[in-house]
């Protein structure tokens, strides 16, 4: 497998860079269009992506661990295929429309100011993860492990608590009144 260790990459010097069965350690990608770029069996550790982008990126086996996405927009990903043992991606201020996190085992996971929409956590395990004034428009939770999960300012989300698991999660008013839309019952603020 080949290496990379501790290098910038950037749209310049991307385009001939192989990333199938490589493995990046403490590299930093900044403003990166990945478009189509086959990420099977990648391994990025301890990694950075500033302001990257990522449509329709192959991710079968590719192992995310200690990697911080930040203002990245990624559409399409699909989490679920990359390698569990090693999934702990982090993502800051980003953009990602129809993901699928769907059976991910992330917790701690960070989703801080992020926009996250039309995305499948079903099955997920979120334990502790931070949606802090995250905007979940349109995301699926379904049997989703959400145990001290942060949802505080976040915004747009729809959880039925019949179906997901809530212990000590963490909710803003008024936003946390959306969890009783499914109860159809009516609320009056006297």
């Amino acid at each position: 497998m080949e290496s990379k260790e501790q290098e910038v990459f950037d749209a310049k010097n991307i385009n001939t860079q192989s990333f199938s069965s490589t493995q990046f350690y403490e590299c930093r990608f900044e403003k990166v269009p990945f478009v189509e770029k086959d990420f099977r069996s990648a391994q990025f550790i301890d990694c950075s992506f500033k302001a990257c982008q990522f449509h329709q990126v192959m991710m079968e086996g590719c192992r995310l661990q200690d990697t911080i996405f930040e203002d990245c927009k990624i559409v399409g990903g699909e989490f679920f295929l990359c390698h569990q043992r090693f999934f702990s991606p982090r993502f800051l201020r980003s953009i990602l429309l129809g993901c699928n996190f769907s059976q991910v085992k992330l917790s701690g996971g960070n989703f801080f100011q992020s926009k996250v929409k039309d995305c499948s956590f079903t099955g997920a395990h979120l334990l502790g993860a931070n949606f802090q004034e995250a905007d979940l428009e349109g995301s699926i939770f379904h049997h989703t492990e959400l145990s001290g999960a942060d949802f505080r300012q976040a915004k747009n989300y729809a959880i039925d608590p019949r179906f997901n698991t809530l212990k000590e999660a963490q909710f803003s008013v008024p936003e946390v009144l959306s969890l009783l839309e499914v109860f159809s019952i009516q609320i009056s603020a006297s």
